[in-house]
């Protein structure tokens, strides 16, 4: 994939955290960007239980195998996400829990759900990009209000988060470029991250065998 190339002129968004933008994006409020998807999972319409994480965003929590949730057995006090949906966790937004669902499923009700909006079309897979940008993040925690002490049951607590408000979220100000730049951006960035991806699975592989051979050879020289 060729890279993408550098644009020629530049404008002052009139936002101190984003700075100069291309010139021909637009600025625009997230809640005319994204639409919520508040949508109760009553009657129950899906018993498919979704998790989202830092570092996979969204997957199917019968697929999970540590750091296990403790979800409510009643699935009417769930949140519905469909594919597509770009789905945050509330509370750890800040640091990148933020993801493009590729399943219909339920989601804790802790969690915002969002579509494209009819008005302004785009790619919920670039937002996520946005999202896990750490300029974004960085003003994301400006945003954040409260010590949240979620309870896990047996008198056990999670670690206390700053939440994001949906009112501050829905104001943020975002950069808009075009839907087709925004598919072109996410392609390459994911291009991009699944090369990273592939050469981190190589290094930690040539690692290990490099420990094994280590072993073996400290084994040998004791017997």
């Amino acid at each position: 994939m060729n890279n993408i190339k550098p644009y020629t002129t530049y404008k002052p968004s009139g936002i101190a955290w984003l700075g100069d933008i291309p010139e021909h994006w637009e600025i625009l409020s997230f809640k005319n960007i994204l639409t919520e998807r508040n949508e109760k999972n009553d009657p129950i319409r899906s018993t498919e239980r979704l998790s989202l994480s830092i570092e996979k965003g969204v997957t199917l929590y019968s697929e999970k195998t540590t750091n296990l949730d403790r979800f409510k057995d009643d699935f009417t006090q769930y949140k519905l996400a469909y594919k597509d949906d770009l789905v945050f966790n509330s509370m750890n937004m800040i640091v990148g829990a933020v993801g493009v669902s590729k399943y219909f499923g339920c989601v804790s009700p802790i969690y915002y759900t969002y579509q494209g909006s009819h008005n302004h079309p785009n790619s919920t897979k670039y937002y996520e990009y946005l999202f896990r940008n750490r300029i974004v993040q960085s003003f994301l925690y400006s945003l954040g209000k409260g010590l949240i002490a979620i309870d896990r049951g047996e008198g056990k607590y999670n670690t206390l988060r700053l939440k994001i408000s949906r009112d501050d979220l829905r104001s943020m100000k975002l950069a808009f470029p075009k839907i087709t730049e925004q598919t072109t951006i996410a392609a390459f960035l994911d291009y991009k991250t699944a090369k990273v991806n592939r050469f981190i699975r190589k290094k930690k592989q040539l690692i290990k065998l490099l420990n094994e051979q280590k072993s073996r050879h400290h084994q040998l020289c004791h017997n």
